[in-house]
């Protein structure tokens, strides 16, 4: 590494000895220090608006004792700062600032776990400088420049290093709850439009891996979207055959696997709720129940998240096992919280909300998709997707930076926006071909939980692009 842009494990180390060796040893104790780097890029009308490199330090500090539980918060690793956050947590405590915590350690960010390696560092990401960002940036808007288009796009790197650190009630070490985490980030954005407002193409894609993110190859195609999208003309709206590409893929299926009130088993129990997940009572089925075990979806098609799937890159979490969402169609696990779970198995082995998922069953390109297309249209991506009505999944949004119509097996004309009317479950019902699952771009931000849980800063998904049948279009729109 040419210079250092985190704290290493033994500097976290010696940050945690200091913080146990000011606290008074009653209760429970649970530590977090993380080191960030984080380094953007950002450009628009096809010149650098910002950029930045920056370091960052956050000490999380959670007590608990007696019958009462607080917590501190500070970015100051100097001992006078340390002793004192330690001190604000267990008067807080002490107070009676929160209801005690559980012993599980629940009532926090779930923290990093020492299960095993997971593949979620890349040197190439982090050695990335802003100057390298920069001479990339300026070569993917010059192509733009010469056919006198607009560039706008966001380069971010980022990397992580964390130290957990738990005790039970009796001071002893949680090793579930204690270990290190490391992982980098790197996301990419591109579009690019005419002067006159009338053309527009998008590209992006996000990974741990700096090999996986060619951000190059990310602008020449936003630049040959926002070329061919050209001219657009206007289609009547209604049911059509549609290949979504794997980035509208995910925005259309993020309606529910991002939704814990969706696909969230405590949601699904209780009837205030709505939930898809759930059948209602009626003559015929005079007893409530869930809809695991049966089939609610394309029997080619399964969504799971695996803390170990090199491609995915997610940091192991104490406690939080893998996931099969849907396998061959069929629903086989809800999100289920960790207090859930305690109170009916006495286990730490939550199935929690995830944002990185896999969704795969077939292996079509999108070429052969649009060749066996009669009639329809490809979509790059949906923009404002939103739930309409929870109970049947329906959602609504716009096509967004390039739609195209398909005749005969081929593109023929760019076409105006549609806004969809559309339940991701009926989609993924009336499949007709499944592609290969590739990397999309996914972010998601917390940024006060960044630091304590950097497994959740960014979310890979691997989807595949999806020819579906009887897709509704409502409306058109004036927006590129």
């Amino acid at each position: 590494m040419s210079e250092i842009k985190l704290l290493t494990n033994e500097e976290l180390d010696s940050i945690c000895e200091k913080l146990i060796a000011a606290s008074n040893r009653q209760g429970m104790t649970m530590i977090s220090i993380s080191s960030s780097w984080n380094s953007e890029l950002s450009w628009a009308r096809n010149y650098p608006s910002m950029t930045s490199d920056r370091r960052d330090v956050v000490v999380f500090v959670a007590r608990n004792i007696k019958k009462g539980g607080g917590s501190a918060l500070t970015n100051q690793i100097d001992d006078i700062s340390l002793q004192n956050v330690m001190r604000v947590a267990e008067n807080s405590a002490k107070n009676g600032g929160f209801p005690q915590m559980p012993d599980d350690h629940s009532f926090a960010v779930p923290r990093v776990g020492s299960d095993g390696p997971a593949t979620t560092w890349s040197d190439e990401t982090i050695n990335r400088s802003v100057e390298e960002s920069s001479r990339l940036v300026h070569s993917a808007t010059l192509k733009a420049k010469e056919r006198a288009l607009m560039s706008s796009g966001y380069l971010e790197n980022r990397a992580f290093n964390v130290l957990a650190y738990a005790t039970d009630g009796f001071g002893r070490v949680n090793p579930d709850m204690t270990g290190y985490g490391e992982m980098t980030q790197l996301q990419c954005s591109v579009t690019v439009r005419d002067p006159q407002g009338s053309a527009s193409g998008w590209a992006g894609k996000s990974s741990y891996n700096l090999a996986d993110v060619n951000e190059l190859a990310i602008a020449e195609r936003a630049l040959d979207k926002a070329i061919r999208s050209m001219n657009a003309v206007k289609v009547e709206p209604g049911r059509y055959t549609v290949v979504l590409e794997p980035q509208a893929t995910a925005d259309l299926i993020d309606q529910f696997l991002m939704d814990e009130k969706s696909i969230g088993r405590r949601y699904a129990e209780d009837r205030r709720y709505d939930s898809p997940m759930w059948f209602m009572t009626d003559e015929g089925l005079p007893r409530e129940r869930s809809k695991l075990g049966t089939t609610i979806m394309d029997s080619r098609v399964t969504i799971s998240h695996r803390v170990q799937d090199p491609e995915l890159g997610v940091i192991p979490v104490a406690g939080v096992r893998d996931v099969m969402i849907v396998e061959k169609g069929v629903l086989r696990e809800l999100y289920t919280d960790r207090s859930l779970v305690l109170n009916e198995s006495n286990l730490n082995r939550p199935n929690m909300m995830r944002r990185s998922y896999r969704m795969e069953g077939g292996n079509s390109t999108t070429e052969e998709m649009i060749a066996s297309t009669k009639r329809g249209f490809l979509v790059t991506r949906f923009s404002t997707p939103h739930l309409v009505d929870r109970r049947s999944l329906l959602s609504s949004g716009v096509t967004r930076d390039g739609l195209w119509l398909i005749e005969d097996g081929r593109i023929t004309k760019s076409v105006r926006n549609f806004r969809f009317t559309e339940s991701p479950l009926f989609a993924l019902n009336n499949l007709e071909e499944i592609g290969q699952a590739e990397r999309i771009f996914h972010p998601f931000h917390l940024p006060m939980l960044a630091g304590l849980a950097p497994h959740n800063a960014l979310s890979q998904v691997i989807v595949p692009s999806i020819k579906v049948r009887d897709f509704s279009f409502t409306s058109t729109i004036d927006a590129i």
